[in-house]
């Protein structure tokens, strides 16, 4: 079994979630011999370490080089990561979930260009300035605004790539409606998102009344 291998069988018997430092304290408990070189390796290092810290090291090392791709799932969410062994049924899962996202991509792109070629040059022109206007946004005070199709344009009863389908929300309201269809913000209620997140974020930043001012013009005009 090759050191890879053992590293791997610790991983597997643990049989759950696990960070680096878990990971590397089953290596210790089911490989003396492994844990006896990180110490040896550990005494010749000029900084002060200890074997644990050293095989913890080299589990984030090889992780970080692919040695152990497509044999471990890997929770990015969680600070520390953490990692889990790979049965075959979860990797072939997540290849089959991979693959439909990845069409699906193709397909929302695909709709929206199709959408885009049918529109009037006015219609474009509002689609265009709403983006522009999120990236103004974004630039000026730090938000996260996302052009947002209100009916998603995948599912039953989809919506169109049209700049009456359009809204500005945060990328995290827009990572929450994910593929759902929510109603259409009416301009009232537009202006009124867009003033509920300035007051939050005037709370940290300091907020150009000018440049909101002037924003919220722009979107009066094109929404």
């Amino acid at each position: 079994m090759t050191i890879t291998e053992k590293y791997l069988e610790a991983l597997r018997e643990i049989g759950d979630w696990a960070t680096a430092g878990e990971w590397a304290l089953k290596v210790a408990e089911m490989y003396p011999d492994i844990m006896e070189n990180a110490n040896e390796q550990a005494k010749k290092q000029k900084n002060d370490t200890t074997g644990m810290r050293e095989l913890t090291a080299r589990i984030h090392s090889n992780v970080s080089r692919g040695a152990y791709e497509g044999k471990i799932e890997i929770d990015m969410d969680e600070r520390p990561r953490k990692f889990r062994y790979a049965l075959p049924e979860d990797i072939e899962k997540r290849i089959d979930e991979e693959l439909d996202e990845e069409m699906a991509s193709l397909t929302r792109a695909e709709r929206i260009k199709k959408d885009y070629e049918s529109l009037s040059s006015y219609e474009r022109y509002r689609i265009q300035e709403l983006e522009a206007i999120a990236k103004a946004f974004n630039s000026y005070f730090k938000t996260d605004l996302e052009v947002d199709h209100a009916q998603s344009l995948m599912g039953e009863n989809s919506g169109r790539h049209h700049p009456d389908n359009l809204q500005l929300i945060s990328r995290t309201h827009n990572r929450i409606k994910s593929k759902k269809s929510w109603s259409r913000m009416n301009l009232d209620k537009q202006l009124e998102y867009l003033e509920k997140m300035m007051a939050y974020h005037e709370m940290v930043f300091n907020v150009n009344s000018e440049i909101f001012a002037s924003l919220t013009e722009r979107v009066k005009r094109v929404y």
